[in-house]
């Protein structure tokens, strides 16, 4: 009998360090994702140019995987001093 209560003691530890190690892991593996979509990002550049009646802004991706969801903020400047947020 105290051979079943110490092999269940012993099951018990295990199993709760294993769960530990697993979480740690598991946090790792997402500290670890984290920053490589920060290392990604900063290999994403654009610029701007004006042509007549256009503005364009060219992205690049400089980074080996493709790049999705990409979110631009415009904000116009009125030559009046004035600005417009676009969000009207």
């Amino acid at each position: 009998m105290i051979a079943g209560i110490s092999t269940l003691l012993f099951t018990g530890i295990a199993t709760y360090y294993g769960a530990r190690v697993s979480a740690d892991q598991l946090e790792q593996s997402r500290e670890d994702a984290e920053q490589k979509t920060r290392e990604q990002a900063t290999r994403i550049s654009f610029w701007s140019e004006n042509r007549k009646d256009q503005h364009l802004v060219h992205l690049v991706n400089r980074s080996p995987d493709p790049l999705f969801d990409a979110y631009f903020r415009i904000l116009a400047i009125d030559l009046q001093g004035g600005h417009d947020s676009g969000g009207r």
